[in-house]
């Protein structure tokens, strides 16, 4: 257990560390020995005591300088790496990292520029790209002390603490009929059933609207009374979605991209972020006019049905959900957005 910024936390766990290697060695390695060369020589030719000592101090400041890096890169371990547990698309947030010697980290699964972080800890703003469940996320670590002649870099993998959840950005929301009843591959509002309840019987005021009468229990007992009632409650919307199947990325060699720590291609399937995004927003619009919403997502779980409640509910369950079709008596009725 380390103490970081005055809190204390868990290191995360390290799942694959590289080698530290040179980056960019060609320039500063030949820079050095065309100096180291050109000095030697004119020691020789001079024979003086202090153009030698001097040529010998320039030569140790370039190896130390070249081949220094490399220590601290090779001991240096990542103490905290502290996230959100919830994020959206193309939107950035914020972690803690902290270091136990002062290096740069770089990330390389999400976009966000590199960061100086020590045993106080730094933020480091990261951008993901597409929604997701982040469970692990890879960074550079690099030195180029004490000189900054030659950068060392090692590529680390670390699990997260807590996973992050990233939303699709919200999108457009689907048109609903005015009935309900729509057809596969929409998503539709059914019409709101009925789900009014009497509160209670009072007797009748003048005033009271003569639609209010509750007319059983007038004839019971003889006189007008009138009835209190819940507001109309709708039925549940359940809204499935299905995500389609992600398209071959290739490259120029007509190779597939390489997956990132997730499993999952470095380039992110248009065509799923957007049904995501729109289910999302069709989700809030429901909600927003009071109609209760139940998500049917396909997810590594397998499928789930249940509530949803808010942005954030909502979110977390199609940042999860993964590519599929709902076999067809999944649930009859059921509105789908595809």
């Amino acid at each position: 257990m380390k103490r970081t910024g005055g809190r204390s936390s868990p290191a995360p766990r390290c799942l694959e560390r590289g080698w530290p290697h040179p980056e960019h060695a060609f320039l500063p390695v030949a820079t050095a020995l065309i100096i180291m060369v050109g000095w030697a020589g004119i020691a020789h030719e001079s024979g003086v005591g202090w153009v030698q000592a001097l040529g010998a101090l320039i030569a140790a400041i370039f190896v130390i300088g070249l081949l220094w890096p490399a220590w601290p890169v090779s001991r240096a371990r990542v103490l905290e790496l502290r996230c959100p547990p919830d994020a959206v698309a193309r939107q950035p947030f914020t972690c803690h990292v902290a270091t136990d010697r002062v290096v740069q980290v770089r990330p390389l699964d999400l976009d966000g520029a590199a960061v100086t972080a020590g045993p106080d800890g730094t933020q480091l703003i990261l951008t993901p790209s597409r929604r997701s469940i982040l469970t692990t996320a890879r960074f550079e670590i690099a030195s180029a002390a004490p000189f900054g002649l030659l950068w060392w870099v090692r590529q680390v993998t670390l699990r997260l603490a807590i996973p992050v959840a990233v939303a699709p950005a919200v999108g457009t929301p689907a048109p609903f009929p005015a009935s309900g009843g729509t057809e596969e591959g929409t998503a539709g509002r059914p019409t709101p059933r009925a789900g009014v309840e009497v509160m209670a019987i009072l007797p009748y005021r003048p005033g009271d609207r003569w639609r209010d009468v509750h007319w059983p229990a007038s004839a019971h007992s003889g006189e007008l009374l009138t009835a209190t009632r819940s507001s109309p409650r709708s039925a549940p919307t359940t809204l499935l979605v299905e995500l389609p199947m992600p398209s071959l990325s290739t490259g120029t060699g007509g190779k597939s991209e390489p997956a990132d720590a997730d499993g999952q291609t470095s380039e992110p399937d248009t065509e799923a972020e957007t049904v995501a995004s729109n289910a999302l927003a069709t989700a809030l619009s429901l909600l927003a006019n009071g109609t209760p919403v139940v998500l049917g997502t396909l997810e590594e779980q397998g499928p789930v049905v249940a509530p949803v409640y808010d942005r954030l509910s909502a979110g977390r369950r199609l940042a999860g959900a993964i590519s599929g079709k709902w076999i067809d008596t999944a649930e009859p009725g059921a509105e789908r957005a595809r």
